[in-house]
């Protein structure tokens, strides 16, 4: 692993949180925890980048990202039905229509939910000091979010609480560490000891994706179009459930803060 140079940590915290899992459909389940896509989202909205626009700002050389779930957040998951207003109500409101469309459409949402607030904690190292990074850093520490905080959709308001910067001299890198507290990517587990007091789980999660612009024949002339966006690749990763350490041998990690810290 890449020397960080700097390291932001933060606690996210909100009410409720659903973080799709990209190869849901018709019913959308939820992550335990925040994907990467979902923080260097937030990171974008920090520095008002518009959507699809700060994919390859963060991407996964510069800029290193990992979470654990705070120890008393006891998140549960939840089916809930949504009742969504369905596509062509657009299409009725823009053009009108002889006919009223059914307005709704309901989609299954697994949600996210706590007795008290759902509370993430979130580590950010960068390999480079750029002006971005100072810019980004002052902007959190004075509670700048630009865009919003979100936990994963519009609705799930977020906010952030206890930042904290270390430099490069507060980090130390270890060959192998003997214990990790945050989410680790199975290729930097050598082992792990799995004892009946944890809850450890394994998940398929979405690392990087890019702006996807396509060429197309329009009027029959060529045209540049906005494509939306595509993933690049998936990790699987591993963590506790409620937040608890886990002992075994791990690679490609940091210690910062009494913490041991695994990047994807």
């Amino acid at each position: 692993m890449k020397s960080i140079k700097k390291l932001i940590s933060f606690s996210l915290i909100g009410k409720f949180a659903h973080f799709r899992k990209f190869y849901t459909n018709s019913s959308s389940l939820s992550y335990l925890i925040p994907p990467r896509t979902v923080i260097t989202g937030l990171l974008g909205s920090v520095l008002n980048k518009e959507r699809d626009s700060y994919y390859e700002l963060f991407n996964e050389d510069f800029c290193k990202i990992s979470v654990r779930i705070s120890e008393n957040s006891n998140i549960k998951k939840k089916m809930q039905s949504m009742n969504n207003l369905h596509v062509k109500y657009y299409k009725f409101l823009n053009k009108g229509a002889k006919k009223i469309p059914n307005m709704h459409s309901q989609c299954k949402l697994e949600l996210l939910s706590s007795d008290t607030n759902i509370e993430y904690e979130v580590f950010i190292g960068f390999t480079q000091i750029t002006d971005i990074v100072n810019i980004m850093t002052e902007r959190l520490i004075r509670n700048e979010n630009g865009y919003g905080f979100y936990m994963g959709q519009k609705q799930f308001r977020a906010i952030i609480d206890k930042v904290q910067v270390f430099d490069q001299d507060d980090i130390i890198f270890p060959k192998v560490s003997n214990i990790i507290h945050t989410l680790v990517a199975r290729d930097n587990i050598i082992k792990f000891d799995i004892t009946d007091d944890l809850n450890f789980i394994s998940e398929r999660m979405p690392v990087q994706m890019k702006k996807d612009i396509i060429k197309k024949k329009v009027k029959g002339k060529m045209a540049t179009i906005d494509n939306g966006r595509i993933l690049l690749n998936i990790e699987t990763v591993f963590f506790e459930r409620n937040g608890k350490p886990v002992h075994g041998e791990f690679k490609n990690c940091c210690l910062c803060n009494d913490l041991s810290i695994g990047f994807y």
